[in-house]
């Protein structure tokens, strides 16, 4: 369950950094490093996972669209 936990963290923390963003593209690795997880490329590239899940949860219906201002690079 820990694992759950760290992911809804991690979900928490990006929306909160896109709603300071104010309706500005952000890169994966930019919003890595904005939240203190650009230590290694697997934190990079769970950050990377959560936007793009965000980004197709936005496309589906679910979510908010400022999850969606991401590119994943």
């Amino acid at each position: 369950m820990d694992g759950q936990k760290t992911y809804d963290q991690l979900t928490e923390q990006i929306m909160e950094h896109f709603a300071a963003a104010d309706d500005v593209d952000v890169r994966a690795l930019d919003m890595a490093a904005a939240l203190g997880r650009d230590s290694d490329s697997g934190s990079i590239n769970g950050v990377r996972s959560t936007l793009e899940r965000r980004e197709s949860a936005t496309k589906r219906g679910f979510g908010s669209a400022e999850s969606a201002k991401a590119t994943h690079r």
